[in-house]
């Protein structure tokens, strides 16, 4: 099965390097972690209320597809880093157009794992994940 989705419609971070296949597949499989492991989950009914949640600055965002072949699992989805306002737009088309995809939005990191995961689903909805450690009262 060959996935063809890709972040087209998103208007990607200027400053941003290309990031290597094995970036993204180590930092998809962080936020996945953060997803299984969470204390604290919040969901807010809509875009606008999670654009409240989030803070400024870069997101790293990974579509949620995963490849198992044996007991080895791969991360076959896109992607990409945007900035928060480029993200809401992504978001608020690709729901508009009808095509979103299940896909992990974190803020960007460089040690451990993210603070915080947004998990987003196909049909418009958002889950907010937190590690109890890093979880601050908004």
């Amino acid at each position: 099965m060959r996935n063809l989705y890709r972040f087209a419609a998103l208007r990607a971070c200027a400053d941003s390097a290309p990031v290597s296949s094995e970036t993204a597949s180590a930092r998809f499989f962080a936020m996945l972690a953060v997803t299984h492991h969470a204390n604290t989950i919040r969901s807010p009914g809509t875009l606008d209320a999670l654009a409240a949640e989030l803070a400024d600055g870069r997101y790293w965002l990974a579509q949620k597809l995963i490849v198992a072949k044996g007991r080895t699992r791969r991360f076959a989805g896109a992607f990409a880093i945007a900035r928060k306002p480029e993200l809401i737009e992504f978001l608020a088309d690709a729901i508009d157009r009808g095509d979103l995809r299940e896909m992990l939005i974190a803020a960007e990191w460089t040690d451990g794992e993210p603070n915080l995961v947004v998990h987003v689903g196909e049909d418009g909805s958002f889950a907010i994940h937190t590690l109890a450690s890093a979880y601050i009262d908004p």
